[in-house]
């Protein structure tokens, strides 16, 4: 049943002249673990954007991890890796950092060395990144007293020192910091759609920072002449906008990859 709802709400869009197909990486094409360095992409996943860059005029993973980790945990050429929520971006010609991003790394590292002194005894992973931070309390004893700790110090600290600079926002069990404004999946979404002057994108994602890039696609679809479907992946950990925005709902990782392989068969199949 799933598959004929992915064919009969996607195929239309990525049949269309200038398609384009984007992913987040966490939690939609690679399931959630414990530690996310231990993080891999499903392999039926891998192997269906392998064949969907063939396909279609883009192909882009957008995720808030570096781009050089993306690009290694993925592994393929001909994908449009975009990594920190837009802040930096990799194809397999060009790398290309955004100014604003820049800007921010200093105070990054500053807050990333204040987290380790706090919270690293209280079991947070202090994932420290060129252009933002990530504070994962998933393995901390007591996840939801230290999120609490997180968010009051985080919040307080951004808006007393940089708040013209940064921003905070959560994801599944992290604490984000990142630059601000210019710099989301939203914005990243708007750019790629210009870069790659697409007439048509679906975008897969499960989390709060999806939703910016899923705001992006509606806001292209209702300005016309664009046609986007924005998919979201549902889990318990899922923020509950994701329902309210999502044009799709698949239930986790295995069903992406299942659509996208779909996609793939019918994309490859059609005269």
């Amino acid at each position: 049943m799933m598959d004929a709802v992915c064919r009969q709400r996607l195929l239309p869009v990525l049949r269309s002249p200038r398609a384009g197909l984007c992913c987040d990486f966490d939690g939609t094409v690679s399931p959630i673990v414990q530690d996310p360095a231990a993080a891999t992409i499903h392999p039926a996943a891998r192997a269906a954007l392998a064949r969907l860059r063939q396909l279609l005029a883009c192909v882009a993973l957008l995720s808030g991890r570096q781009v050089d980790d993306l690009r290694a945990r993925v592994g393929l050429d001909g994908i449009v890796y975009i990594g920190e929520h837009g802040a930096e971006w990799l194809t397999d010609s060009t790398r290309w950092v955004m100014p604003e991003a820049t800007a921010a790394s200093q105070a990054i590292a500053l807050l990333a060395n204040e987290a380790r002194e706090r919270f690293a005894a209280l079991g947070v992973l202090v994932e420290a990144k060129r252009f933002s931070l990530s504070l994962h309390y998933r393995t901390a004893p007591a996840p939801e007293i230290v999120r609490q700790q997180l968010e009051d110090w985080v919040n307080q600290r951004v808006a007393h020192t940089f708040p013209s600079l940064l921003t905070v926002t959560r994801g599944r069990m992290l604490v984000e910091v990142r630059p601000r404004n210019e710099v989301s999946k939203g914005q990243a979404i708007q750019d790629l759609v210009r870069r790659f002057s697409l007439r048509s994108l679906v975008f897969f994602g499960d989390d709060r920072t999806d939703l910016d890039a899923m705001h992006a696609v509606r806001a292209l679809r209702a300005a016309g002449q664009f046609t986007g479907v924005a998919v979201g992946v549902a889990s318990a950990e899922a923020p509950t906008e994701l329902t309210e925005i999502a044009d799709l709902l698949l239930p986790g990782v295995d069903a992406v990859a299942d659509c996208l392989m779909s996609l793939a068969d019918s994309l490859a199949s059609s005269p």
